[in-house]
């Protein structure tokens, strides 16, 4: 199964399922091609072709050698398989407009690789940091290297649970056939720690239940999921990130009432709310 196979298939998915948690109005927003998501899937695809030996990157990517921020539309223009030669932005005696330089620095790469997304100069060297430094990490006292060479990339499952239909897209996953237990690892990049830190309280947690869950469903038994994190402001280092829970009887109840509330959604129409739950902070303040 192809990843656009897998994206068309029906079933309730984590990010989803994670949108709908911060906010139903979020959930009804659809996504659009950002460049920190071609980043991401760049990077994964590095990972997996240095642990594997495959060739993904250049199924999807190329190194250009145009610097400067990537455009974000010109992402959209390629995965709809727009004409890149009308793109250019010309003046009436129809040389090129000057302002839109970086664009036309891209586009003059792109018209001769149709399909495929740029990677910039600049997030070229960024990118190679972090894959380099991400297989110097050890994960619990093991190199990750040799956990991802044992690994299957890219794995679809699905499953039903509480009357639904659910799916999950492992990154990478390790199965000991003697156990027929299931290690789940899922490739992240952030801009920092703390940027990490706060995905793991308002989205991630959902991810890593709803991935266990699924990988219940077809193993025996499944560890709790580790991020593999890549950070992206220098110096680029990798960490392996684990979410500890006081209970885990408590976290399930809080998945499931998290779907139960969502499939209630869904059955209504999927309304609009317009309006977050109320929420008191707490704020301290030093002994004067």
């Amino acid at each position: 199964m192809t990843p656009e196979e897998y994206h068309k298939a029906p079933g309730l998915n984590s990010s989803l399922l994670s949108a709908f948690y911060e906010s139903p109005d979020r959930a009804l927003i659809p996504t659009e091609p950002k460049s920190y998501f071609s980043i991401g899937t760049a990077f994964e695809c590095m990972v997996e072709d240095e642990a594997t030996g495959v060739k993904t990157f250049a199924e999807k990517f190329f190194f250009a050698e145009s610097s400067g921020a990537l455009p974000e539309k010109l992402l959209g223009w390629i995965e709809s398989g727009e004409d890149l030669g009308d793109k250019y932005r010309l003046n009436k005696d129809l040389s090129r407009s000057k302002t839109s330089a970086t664009l036309h620095g891209y586009l003059d790469e792109c018209v001769d690789r149709p399909g495929l997304l740029p990677i910039g100069t600049a997030d070229a060297a960024m990118l190679k940091t972090m894959v380099d430094n991400f297989f110097k990490m050890e994960v619990n006292g093991a190199p990750v290297r040799g956990l991802l060479e044992r690994a299957e990339f890219q794995v679809p499952i699905f499953w039903e649970a509480q009357g639904i239909k659910k799916k999950a897209l492992f990154d990478a996953i390790v199965v000991d056939k003697m156990s027929n237990s299931a290690s789940i690892f899922d490739l992240k990049t952030s801009v920092n720690r703390h940027q990490f830190g706060q995905m793991l309280k308002s989205k991630y947690w959902v991810q890593g239940a709803h991935y266990r869950e699924g990988a219940e469903s077809v193993y025996w038994e499944s560890l709790p999921m580790i991020f593999l994190v890549s950070y992206k402001t220098p110096p680029y280092l990798a960490q392996a990130r684990g979410i500890e829970i006081d209970s885990l009887d408590a976290a399930e109840d809080r998945y499931t009432d998290l779907v139960e509330r969502f499939v209630e959604w869904d059955k209504a129409g999927r309304p609009a709310k317009g309006w977050l739950d109320y929420r008191e902070d707490k704020i301290w303040f030093d002994a004067a």
